[in-house]
């Protein structure tokens, strides 16, 4: 969110000139997705071994699988939906200037909506149910039943 409002700044006329501004602004937007991307990664053996606690079944191909095709259809989504913005907006790729009303749909889909999707994320993710607490009491029980020769 940070990187995309530095491009915001960076979109005012006063800051055209400073290319160092657009490299800080794209660093920081990508930081933050990588950052986020490598977080959703983390997550997947807490889902695999709540799985195998709730289910008593291991299921962590399937997990990992479908979390490859969530990937896959987001980045798809996220190559597709600013081009569709762009196209409402009316924006010219023949044109070497564009109207008012194709940069602003540009400032939409590369400033306005990350930061809106970001939000969202973040609302969903502080919603996400399991501490370290609660999953370190989730391996400990796993690993009890395993000695049990319950699983």
């Amino acid at each position: 969110m940070v990187g995309s409002l530095v491009l915001w700044v960076w979109s005012f006329p006063a800051f055209h000139n400073s290319p160092v501004l657009g490299y800080v602004g794209r660093f920081l937007q990508q930081w933050g997705i990588t950052s986020a991307t490598g977080y959703m990664w983390a997550l997947v053996p807490e889902v695999v071994s709540y799985g195998e606690w709730k289910s008593k079944k291991r299921v962590a191909a399937l997990i990992n699988a479908i979390m490859g095709l969530f990937f896959k259809i987001g980045l798809a989504l996220g190559g597709i939906i600013p081009g569709y913005i762009n196209a409402f907006f009316k924006f010219d790729g023949t044109k070497a200037t564009q109207s008012a009303n194709a940069l602003q749909g540009i400032t939409w889909s590369m400033i306005w909506l990350p930061i809106i999707l970001a939000i969202v994320a973040i609302w969903i993710m502080s919603r996400y149910p399991l501490s370290d607490k609660d999953v370190v009491k989730i391996n400990h029980e796993i690993n009890d039943r395993k000695v049990q020769g319950e699983l």
